[in-house]
């Protein structure tokens, strides 16, 4: 959002109520009136406001971060009234480890920036730019009566929501679930249904599970219907939860009071939204927009309006905290309890399959998840808590790591496999591969968000051209994408046979540096040559010496004066100096600027054209810079349904091969599948 200057508000004379405090903006500064005023838009959230090199909390929100981060809580002064403004700040360049410790705290964090209007308007329209010899015109960013600079908030941040790497702790998967609850009135004998749909923002999956109580809604049935949901959150694991803000008003046939059961039964942040982003008339037009279809027959929930309520919640809480549209948002699963072995809260603490027992325990997931990439290890996790249960789909995955193994043995049938994986076996190979490859899948995502960094492209490229080198490997080792299973289905999402993946690369490789900054406020990302006035500016400006020196020797020949110097300072700019002995034969176009004790200073109209013309590179490079990166964010956002892929497939290998150097390690032998009721499986023979 935006908000205007105060001078141009004409309510200051009414309260503002923000949560329990009432506030009367005729108190407040012009600036305060500001914040005030967006700070109602998000009254329970943490607003850091932006000035100069600061992050600042004001009133209630600066006594909760100052206990959370433990920083000093000071005071802005008091306003017209007498109260006095709390106020606590974080550095700028520091807020990101500030802002993952509010997150981590179960906070949501808004961040407002200042906004510079001119460099907005140079960058929406070109042709208003000014070009090289204009004077730069003065910052307009303030408001018109010259009082506040103009401000608006960027991004909303929250425990599920968040895509920055920076903010999210090691082996975690930032998620969100939105729950849907049809409780029948009273003298209804309609089942009370759910539907619980988690969003992963980085992977761009929207997951969904529909679930019934039985027709009685007795007593006993709910508390089944409350079993099945709390299962399906332990396998989701959310980091927060949204709900409709009617939930709690609604308890009809049941009895129940199901926020309050909510609350007691997840320990993750639940938020109450609006109940127009649940509204079931609209969800099914709020899906085929974010899906860019027409119908939802191919995806599976054409008849079940509880999963498309909760998937548009969702679609609406992710666009308002990113204040953009989420492309990157482009899968939908549904999921069925007979698909995989159900798996409760309980067994999967009691099993210790992620978490230890005691603090000195050991999870089943650190024993096994040795993954090179992080996708790879996210997917590990996932597939653990999806046991499979159909018989084709497990066999599919076995044959897979079978292939893998059997090319291994092949390749020295003297060497045991131990040494092999020391001596550029396949599945060794393909693990170092693996290892060079950063995370695809969240740099995707904050291209799809415009927030992907320099770094990101370039660990993009980077891991474009090590999955390639996965193809040759598995080529190599008689493996085609032409053939049947499960890798030749994998080496189809390959960049050998993605072409707008290897376009992507291309197109990095031309545009950014080979080590580019951390961030793009200052430039300096892109590369000599991919933009032709770019370069021409950059020259300029990296060339003023020479462009100097040429100029002060050729006046010295022209005027006979060998003492001649060029200067700078950030008062007068450009300049000439002579000694006080030669400044008498100074030149007739030469303008005296400034006399010293022992010198003269003077500028000439070539001089001060120079200056202007090296002001302007600066700040024009810069614009341009930005301006060209952004298109290239645009560029890239348009392929990333074949990047979402390369990422599912490099995922996919990774786990694959991790599984074929366990299988190798611990010498477990391939489980046979068969449906027989009796234990009639083969022992495992290997050694235990």
């Amino acid at each position: 959002m935006t908000v205007k200057p105060s001078a141009q508000n004409p309510h200051l004379a009414e309260p503002l109520v923000i949560g329990d405090a009432v506030y009367h903006l005729a108190d407040h500064t012009p600036m305060m009136v500001q914040y005030l005023t967006m700070k109602a838009n998000y009254p329970q959230a943490l607003l850091l406001y932006r000035m100069g090199d600061f992050y600042e909390l004001f009133f209630d929100d600066a006594k909760r971060a100052a206990q959370i981060l433990d920083i000093t809580l000071t005071r802005r002064g008091t306003d017209k009234a007498g109260n006095t403004i709390a106020m606590a700040g974080v550095p700028f360049h520091a807020a990101d480890s500030y802002m993952a410790r509010l997150i981590a705290a179960g906070q949501t964090v808004v961040v407002c920036e200042q906004i510079d209007e001119s460099a907005t308007t140079n960058a929406n329209n070109t042709s208003n730019a000014p070009t090289m010899g204009d004077k730069q015109k003065k910052d307009k960013s303030k408001s018109a009566a010259g009082s506040i600079m103009r401000r608006e908030v960027v991004k909303t941040l929250t425990a599920g929501t968040i895509t920055d790497d920076a903010l999210i702790a090691p082996n975690h998967t930032p998620t969100v679930v939105a729950i849907d609850i049809d409780i029948p009135k009273s003298n209804s004998k309609q089942a009370v249904q759910a539907a619980i749909s988690q969003m992963d923002l980085a992977a761009g999956t929207l997951t969904t599970q529909t679930l019934n109580a039985s027709s009685n809604n007795s007593h006993d049935d709910i508390e089944n219907l409350q079993t099945q949901m709390l299962t399906v959150l332990a396998r989701f694991a959310p980091s927060e939860c949204i709900v409709s803000e009617a939930l709690g008003d609604n308890i009809g046939s049941t009895d129940t009071d199901w926020l309050l059961w909510l609350r007691q039964n997840l320990d993750c942040p639940i938020i109450e939204v609006a109940a127009n982003d649940f509204h079931r008339e609209h969800a099914s037009a709020t899906l085929c927009q974010q899906f860019e279809v027409q119908r939802l027959d191919g995806f599976g929930i054409s008849d079940a309006p509880l999963a498309q309520s909760s998937c548009a919640a969702l679609i609406h809480y992710a666009r308002q905290t990113q204040q953009r549209h989420v492309p990157q948002v482009n899968q939908l699963i549904v999921e069925y309890n007979d698909d995989y072995l159900v798996i409760d809260a309980n067994s999967q603490q009691n099993l210790e399959l992620f978490t230890p027992v005691s603090s000195n325990g050991t999870s089943l997931i650190s024993v096994l998840n040795h993954c090179q990439t992080p996708m790879g290890r996210r997917l590990l996790v996932q597939q653990m808590k999806r046991p499979l249960r159909q018989h084709t789909r497990i066999n599919l995955r076995l044959d897979a790591i079978t292939n893998l193994l059997q090319t291994d043995n092949q390749s020295d049938e003297n060497k045991q496999v131990n040494e092999n994986l020391e001596n550029n076996s396949l599945v060794s190979s393909l693990r170092e591969t693996l290892n060079t490859i950063g995370d695809i899948e969240r740099i995707s995502s904050r291209i799809g968000l415009m927030s992907a960094k320099p770094r990101d492209l370039r660990k993009l490229a980077d891991g474009i051209a090590s999955s390639a080198q996965l193809n040759t490997l598995l080529i190599n080792a008689g493996i085609s994408h032409e053939q049947a299973g499960l890798l030749p289905m994998l080496m189809q999402q390959l960049p050998a046979q993605l072409p707008a993946v290897q376009s992507v690369a291309e197109l990095i490789e031309r545009a950014i540096i080979a080590e580019p900054p951390a961030h793009i406020r200052d430039g300096g990302m892109l590369a000599t040559g991919y933009d032709a006035e770019f370069d021409r500016l950059t020259h300029l400006h990296d060339n003023i010496q020479v462009t100097l020196d040429e100029m002060v020797e050729r006046a010295r020949q022209e005027s006979q004066l060998p003492s001649l110097k060029v200067g700078f300072n950030k008062v007068s700019g450009f300049y000439f100096e002579l000694p006080k002995m030669q400044a008498k034969n100074a030149p007739a176009h030469f303008i005296r600027r400034q006399t010293l004790k022992s010198s003269e200073r003077f500028i000439t109209d070539e001089l001060k054209q120079v200056e202007t013309e090296y002001l302007s590179a600066q700040s024009l490079a810069l614009t341009r810079e930005k301006q060209l990166y952004h298109e290239l964010l645009t560029i890239l956002s348009s392929h990333l349904a074949e990047l979402q892929q390369l990422s599912a497939a490099i995922a996919q290998i990774d786990v694959l091969s991790n599984w074929a150097q366990l299988a190798t390690i611990y010498n477990w032998q391939r489980p046979v599948m068969n449906n027989n009721s009796e234990n009639t499986n083969r022992s495992n023979t290997g050694s235990q």
